[in-house]
């Protein structure tokens, strides 16, 4: 297992991580933000934004940077607010621990745990812990910034091969105002969304529940499978998603969800994740 620090002019100073198979960095310098996750020694599967842009960055000072940070669901103003304080660290003997400073005004303490596993992949631990004298109502949500060009596959929550004439509905799709689904980024097959990200204007998001809790993502020569969690007995936001997905000019983002829970002042609420890396062909 390998730990080092670096600077590079776009994505700044970062904690770097790898098992020689897979390698990933972290900011110090904003976040928490995975800024880099590739193969080792390949380009990154992440976006990295060269500068404030419009839809990208806030007035306020907020911008998406690069690659994956934390937000709480449903979305509002508060996952705005600049999260621009350096990031602390520690450095552990299968990964890492991250931790960005108690935002007061959102009454949170937010972190991520890096776990390099023994069979190749990654385990990302979230952690969001209230700060506040009341509950936070919330369920903690995984935004992945990717680089221009990908292609995804989502797995609807159906099964193939049912009876075609079934009476009750197999599936929901949730779009929000701007999307359309003659957009000619995306195609809905019989069993899986499949999306792919293209220099066009105009932003397309819509989510949905994922009941295998998975997804993956092909670009720059790699594939990135995510596993997630699927727990059908709470509610989840956005009218039940568990799975969301952001298409612009720049970027394609790959969001997963957790239920919605009410953090306790003093109490903690955690998402998981696993990712998995590996060259294609």
């Amino acid at each position: 297992m390998e730990h080092w620090i670096a600077e590079t002019e776009r994505l700044g100073r970062c904690l770097w991580l790898s098992d020689g198979k897979t390698e990933l960095a972290a900011s110090l310098d904003y976040g928490i933000r995975i800024v880099h996750l590739s193969c080792r020694g390949m380009d990154n599967l992440f976006y990295e934004q060269p500068s404030p842009q419009p839809g990208l960055s806030t007035p306020e000072g907020w911008s998406v940077h690069a690659g994956q940070r934390l937000w709480l669901a449903p979305e509002s103003g508060w996952d705005y607010h600049p999260d621009n304080d350096p990031v602390e660290f520690d450095c552990l003997p299968d990964g890492a621990e991250l931790r960005q400073r108690e935002d007061p005004r959102l009454g949170a303490e937010k972190r991520a745990r890096v776990r390099f596993l023994p069979d190749g992949g990654v385990e990302m631990t979230y952690t969001v812990k209230n700060t506040a004298e009341k509950p936070l109502r919330c369920a903690l949500w995984v935004i992945r910034a990717t680089a221009p060009g990908g292609r995804l596959r989502v797995p609807f929550d159906c099964e193939t091969g049912t009876d075609e004439l079934d009476f009750r509905p197999g599936r929901s799709v949730m779009l929000w105002s701007s999307t359309s689904l003659g957009d000619e980024r995306l195609r809905f097959t019989a069993d899986s969304l499949l999306a792919e990200q293209r220099p066009l204007d105009g932003y397309c998001k819509l989510g949905f529940w994922c009941r295998k809790g998975t997804a993956a993502l092909e670009n720059r020569g790699q594939r990135l499978t995510l596993l997630y969690p699927a727990d059908p007995g709470p509610a989840y936001p956005d009218g039940g998603c568990n799975f969301e997905l952001f298409l612009c000019r720049q970027m394609m983002e790959v969001e997963t969800l957790g239920p919605l829970v009410s953090i306790l002042p003093g109490q903690s609420a955690s998402h998981r994740e696993i990712w998995r890396v590996e060259p294609l062909g």
